[in-house]
């Protein structure tokens, strides 16, 4: 069996998603799988800069037009292709007549499409698009899903799928993601020009996008909460640049002078930030995942977590939980965390729950699914 990976378009800049292809490549080599990686090419997009406007839909060409015969090509015998995103899961009926793997990381797209999500609105095209994506989930010879809640949204969404097809397979971690104890992580934090973070008043994390569903209003309300009661710390978000509702927020709830930005952070820095933290806070209203959360157990962080069900499930015993729209409820369990023996038995409970998430054993579930899938083909020829 050979297996060939189906990253993304690299002009839409979808980080998380190039960095799953490349891990499952990096980890599908290490355990012995014939594996290459495939993607479809910027050639008519690379004549305009940007997402937007022509630049966007001369990208669409070369994803759906130029892409998929090169996909036919590669589509020996043998073959298994896995799709590493499942908004490209329309290569699935693209793919020569080959056995298909599509991971499902989550389908909040799909259900703001269908009015489902609130947070994920879609346009008319992008209605459209999501539903083509789900034609190609339903064409694919297996789907495994990120989370037992991503997999109830699947087979909700095509209910006459057969839910042997979908397995739940975690995300895996990036081997930067460890615990780097104290020293190293002070000393990464100096290195990237972050000597304010190295020491000092204690500190909360927020990793993540501007999106609505990331919920950072609540983690402000909570913060302002702390403050209040009394606690001298600040609050570092990591991502984007700050929104600029988000700090018309800040500045009314008075807590804008304890806020800091560090954007796009490497991996080395992010690990350290992790580390460093007095707690890592993950307010999220809607998930496929929550790679964040594993990522910060496994460097040793304390998690304080939204209550949601993918959260529940990769987060489990290490982590506190409150609901999503309830930031005095935030703030009761980060006030948890000033009993520093609370605070270490969580870390460890952390420590060992991301055990789960170890690239090489999530890459071993994988090579499973492939072959299931290339049985399942083999089966179904005449």
């Amino acid at each position: 069996m050979k297996t060939v990976l189906v990253a993304g378009y690299l002009p839409d800049r979808w980080e998380s998603m190039d960095r799953f292809a490349a891990l499952l490549y990096q980890g599908y080599r290490g355990i012995g799988l014939d594996t290459s990686l495939v993607r479809p090419g910027p050639r008519l997009g690379s004549m305009r800069r940007g997402g937007a406007g022509l630049g966007k839909w001369l990208g669409y060409v070369d994803k759906f037009v130029l892409f998929p015969p090169e996909l036919r090509r590669a589509a020996a015998p043998g073959v298994v292709f896995h799709i590493c995103d499942h908004s490209n899961s329309m290569y699935a009926l693209k793919a020569g007549n080959r056995p298909t793997v599509v991971t499902v990381h989550d389908l909040l797209a799909v259900l703001g499409a269908l009015g489902l999500q609130p947070d994920c609105p879609a346009s008319f095209l992008g209605r459209r698009l999501q539903r083509w994506i789900l034609r190609g989930l339903a064409a694919a010879t297996m789907t495994p899903c990120v989370s037992t809640a991503t997999r109830q949204d699947l087979l909700r969404l095509i209910p006459d799928r057969d839910p042997g097809l979908s397995p739940v397979v975690p995300d895996p971690l990036a081997p930067e993601y460890r615990d780097i104890g104290p020293e190293a992580a002070r000393e990464r934090l100096i290195r990237a020009g972050r000597e304010g973070l190295a020491g000092g008043s204690p500190w909360l994390l927020h990793v993540g996008s501007n999106q609505p569903r990331k919920n950072k209003p609540a983690l402000l309300r909570a913060l302002a909460l702390r403050v209040a009661a009394g606690w001298d710390g600040r609050l570092v978000l990591a991502g984007p640049r700050l929104d600029p509702a988000h700090d018309t927020l800040a500045r009314e709830l008075g807590v804008r002078d304890r806020l800091v930005v560090v954007e796009g952070p490497d991996n080395d820095t992010l690990a350290a930030l992790y580390a460093s933290c007095h707690a890592f806070c993950f307010p999220s209203r809607a998930e496929g995942f929550g790679w964040p959360l594993a990522e910060a157990q496994a460097c040793g962080a304390a998690v304080v977590s939204t209550a949601i069900a993918p959260c529940r499930e990769v987060a489990a015993g290490g982590a506190l939980y409150h609901e999503p729209d309830e930031p005095a409820e935030l703030a009761a369990r980060l006030a948890e965390l000033a009993a520093p023996e609370r605070r270490a038995a969580l870390i460890r409970a952390g420590l060992a729950n991301a055990r789960r998430f170890e690239l090489g054993s999530v890459c071993a579930a994988y090579r499973d699914v492939c072959l299931r899938a290339a049985e399942l083909h083999l089966r179904k020829r005449p």
